[in-house]
């Protein structure tokens, strides 16, 4: 009775670890039901916002949002710009909010005491689900938010061409 009852729970343990979705898994899910106001590519803009902003504030309930801390002399936000308006055209269903921050001396600093998060570096990348909870971010050194939007670009780009041929 007692190997029954493991072997039961073990069944119940690797089925549920082949259910688990990856983070990847969950983004390559379109939403089912959104607006035009709550999607695309937009720039936040602070004058409109209470200051201090906790990012998950930014992030729009119903569909995927990425968060997005842009410095205009960045080479990196240049190309993730151009990379981000090709995904939008195959992912019209996610939100894109770009923080700018101003160049000058306390940039980055200014930036962590508005929007409480620990920018070191651009761009910096926050991804939220369709509930709002942080699904991966860069925070420091680590660029887990930028490296996972970049397999994201990846895979939909891939799927696109899989489903075209091209």
């Amino acid at each position: 009775m007692k190997h029954l009852l493991i072997l039961g729970l073990i069944a119940v343990a690797i089925t549920a670890l082949l259910m688990h979705k990856s983070p990847l898994d969950r983004l390559m899910e379109p939403a089912a039901h959104y607006t035009e106001a709550q999607t695309g590519n937009r720039f936040i803009d602070p004058a409109t916002l209470r200051l201090p902003v906790e990012p998950g504030q930014l992030a729009e309930r119903g569909v995927t949002t990425v968060v997005y801390f842009h410095y205009d002399q960045c080479p990196g936000c240049a190309s993730l710009d151009r990379n981000l308006d090709d995904f939008l055209k195959l992912r019209p269903d996610v939100a894109v909010r770009k923080v700018a921050i101003k160049p000058g001396q306390d940039a980055f600093s200014e930036a962590i005491r508005d929007y409480r998060w620990r920018i070191y570096m651009t761009p910096c990348i926050l991804i939220f689900d369709s509930k709002g909870k942080l699904i991966a971010a860069d925070d420091r050194t680590d660029g887990s938010g930028q490296d996972l939007l970049e397999r994201w670009i990846e895979e939909e780009f891939k799927r696109r061409s899989d489903k075209t041929g091209h």
